[in-house]
């Protein structure tokens, strides 16, 4: 079953609001992303929602985890992280506000039923109309 997790990205973090965002992956592609919490229960095929906090405070974009979390030497954990450029150019057009599904990412976080509901019509969305 595929899980639905919020991913905050910080401010100060290189890519802090949704332009950075995007630009990160396009830059980037796939790439490991670090994981300070929840190391052990993100598992490969989850949805990754990457979240914009700050002033913004909206879903920037969405990507999948291709992989298990795994430790690199120093001990920090990462997930694989691969973009969905449908669902994240839609996001770019049409985004979604924390306003509407409440919950507030201080970390990678499961999201709540509430949540989960916004994340899944907007992905129906993206791939019906984007």
């Amino acid at each position: 079953m595929t899980t639905h997790w919020l991913y905050p990205v910080a401010a100060g973090g290189g890519c802090r609001d949704a332009a950075g965002v995007r630009e990160t992956f396009r830059r980037t592609g796939t790439a490991d992303w670090a994981l300070a919490s929840n190391f052990h229960q993100v598992g490969r095929g989850d949805l990754v929602w990457i979240y914009s906090g700050g002033a913004e405070q909206i879903v920037t974009a969405l990507a999948k985890a291709v992989d298990d979390p795994h430790q690199d030497g120093s001990g920090t954990w990462f997930v694989r992280l691969e973009p969905d450029w449908a669902v994240t150019d839609y996001l770019a057009e049409t985004p979604l506000p924390r306003s509407l599904f409440r919950q507030v990412p201080y970390t990678v976080s499961r999201a709540t039923p509430v949540t989960e509901a916004y994340l899944t019509a907007h992905l129906l969305a993206a791939r019906t109309f984007g």
